[in-house]
């Protein structure tokens, strides 16, 4: 099945798609992985402390604070390896179901884990058409960005981050490649549409 076949359930009968556009499988996927792993890495870190200092405390070698020390060790790495493999293919499950999409008349977002959700706005509600590029677009794979559209039910002024995957709380199209062109082309199909 065609990735964009599972559009047709939400387009109307005289709505076809114009343009779609995939996110960055590099951006997507590896920004989600570093920032749900520093809190694993953080409690990893501090079992680590922990067991250094409970085996630097006492000098005999078969010590109950040895065997601590090796078990939290242990857990610690059990940890940081659980959280690496479960959110690398939490995220690549979300990559493989993302899409966005630019139909005649409006403007669909593709996502979920489990099921598929759909989002959309039309081209006549969009008012404004943002692009941001930040550090992770820099570090992480360069010339990806995240265009956020803006209308009177999201507003893009003030808009708080969505921590726990970098995107805004707003209606975007996140981690997608040449940022600006997107943007452009967005644009001029929303001015078609306003003609």
């Amino acid at each position: 099945m065609n990735e964009l076949d599972e559009f047709k359930k939400v387009l109307d009968d005289d709505e076809t798609i114009v343009k779609s556009y995939k996110p960055n499988k590099t951006r997507f996927i590896w920004l989600n992985i570093l920032v749900t792993l520093f809190p694993s890495l953080l409690v990893a870190g501090f079992f680590v402390i922990f067991a250094i200092v409970a085996s630097i405390g006492n000098g005999e070698e078969d010590s109950f604070f040895n065997i601590i020390s090796i078990i939290l060790f242990a857990v610690a790495s059990f940890i940081v390896l659980m959280a690496s493999v479960g959110t690398a293919l939490i995220h690549y499950v979300r990559y493989g179901k993302t899409c966005y999409v630019v139909t005649n008349k409006r403007l669909v977002i593709k996502s979920g884990f489990i099921g598929v959700d759909f989002s959309s706005l039309d081209l006549n509600m969009v008012q404004l058409v943002d692009v941001k590029v930040g550090f992770y677009d820099k570090f992480i794979k360069p010339n990806t960005g995240t265009i956020i559209i803006g209308s009177s039910s999201t507003p893009i002024v003030n808009q708080p981050r969505n921590r726990s995957y970098g995107e805004t709380a707003s209606f975007s199209f996140s981690n997608v490649d040449n940022p600006y062109d997107v943007a452009k082309e967005i644009k001029s199909y929303i001015a078609s549409i306003k003609k």
